[in-house]
Order: structure tokens, then C-alpha cells, then sequence
């Protein structure tokens, strides 16, 4: 079977879901010494990887932009340069809402922020009355959002939840799996499912994220049911 594969064409964060998903590879067999040698070798999607970006680009919403930040590639990429020094911190949004059905999407990190010194990320959701874009997600309520700083990761909302994911680096993708059905939202990490993480939310909620220095992201919005 490997010599019909092109593994070059696999992201190396897929392989793990797709050997969970494929009865014949054992531990020993060829193909899964192939495919783990591949993602142990390549533990993150390579720069330029031609399966990165595949999906649907969005916007971040520039009607509610911070100053500093930097939007770029029609929209989908948004950054915040500066001097680590500076503290600043920023929030953006995307333009478009979610108020029904099955909604996905990625927020793929193109480099955490730098928070006293350490990397940071903060990503999440805000309801349509969110105006703090110059101040933390976490500032505002609901809070709805993920952490990632130093070597933890955990969820701030209704109940905050300690150890949910994983520590965020570059190349990283965090995707959303929003029901607004059932108002409910869990979140992957580089295909690992890590549960639900946010219940009862409001009827309106947008994709969003914090910026601390040198923070890039880019948003891709995969299909809606």
C-alpha cells in the first residue's frame, strides 16, 4: 500500500487520525513505521506545505480593527508586530457570525504572541456585543476562550477547565467545531479532538483571537451544515 501513498502530500499532524482509522496497520507493520517516522520527523505542517491552506480563506473583520495590527493575504491573516516590550494586546474578530447549524473552522498559528517573555496564544469566541478589541477576550463576558501560555493549555469560561489541549506553538492549528443547534463548541489541536469546551452559548457568536507581540494567525473556514 505505501508505494501508492505520497506522504510528502499528508500533513504530518493528520497522520495520527488516519492510522486510528485504518484496521490493517499494526505497530509493526511497514506502512505504520513509515508513517511514524514521517510524523516524528515532520511533527508539524511544514512552511509551504502544499495541503496547508486548503479550505475556505474569511476575513478578519477591519470595520473593528485595533490600532497596530496588521491584516493581510485578502483578509485571512492578521498580525501584530511590535516590540515584545511594548505589553501591547489586542483582540480581533471575524467579520462573519455564527447563528445556526454546523459551522468549522481553523485558526492556524503563524507564530504565538510573547507574553512576559514567554509564547502565548488566546484564542476563542466573543457574542455581538464584544468592544474590548483593545484589551484580552478574557476581559469580557461570556468568556469564552483557550489559553495557551508558557508549557499549559486550558479553557476560561463558564467552568474553566485546567490541562484541555495543548501547549500552542508555530504551525499548530486549533479548529472549531461549532453546533449552534445545540450551542455548543469543542476544539481540536492538529486533528487531536479535545471535547467539548463551551456550552450554552449566545445566538450570535464570531471566531476571534488575542494578539500579544509578534502574534501572527490565519483564519480558514472549512464548509457549514
Amino acid at each position: 500500500m505505501s508505494r501508492y501513498l505520497d506522504l510528502s502530500l499528508i500533513c504530518p499532524h493528520r497522520l495520527k487520525s488516519i492510522m486510528d482509522t485504518v484496521d490493517g496497520l499494526t505497530d509493526t507493520s511497514p506502512q505504520h513505521i513509515a508513517f511514524s517516522h514521517y510524523a516524528c520527523t515532520n511533527t508539524r505542517c511544514p512552511t509551504g506545505h502544499p495541503s496547508r491552506f486548503r479550505g475556505t480563506p474569511g476575513s478578519w473583520d477591519r470595520s473593528r480593527l485595533a490600532s497596530n495590527l496588521v491584516v493581510s493575504e485578502e483578509g485571512s491573516v492578521i498580525e501584530l508586530p511590535g516590540s515584545v516590550e511594548a505589553e501591547t494586546v489586542r483582540t480581533a474578530r471575524i467579520s462573519g457570525a455564527f447563528t445556526s447549524g454546523l459551522c468549522e473552522w481553523d485558526i492556524i498559528v503563524e507564530s504565538p504572541g510573547i507574553c512576559r517573555g514567554m509564547a502565548a496564544s488566546l484564542l476563542g469566541l466573543v457574542g455581538e456585543t464584544f468592544d474590548k478589541f483593545h484589551t484580552h477576550i478574557k476581559h469580557f463576558s461570556p468568556i469564552l476562550c483557550m489559553e495557551s501560555f508558557n508549557s499549559s493549555c486550558y479553557l476560561l469560561g463558564m467552568d474553566p477547565t485546567p490541562d484541555y489541549g495543548t501547549h500552542l506553538y508555530s504551525g499548530d492549528i486549533v479548529t472549531f467545531h461549532l453546533d449552534m443547534n445545540e450551542r455548543t463548541c469543542s476544539l481540536s489541536i492538529n486533528g487531536k479532538k479535545y471535547g467539548t469546551a463551551w456550552l450554552n452559548l449566545p445566538n450570535k457568536v464570531y471566531a476571534a483571537v488575542t494578539l500579544f507581540p509578534k502574534a501572527k494567525y490565519r483564519f480558514r473556514s472549512h464548509s457549514t451544515k
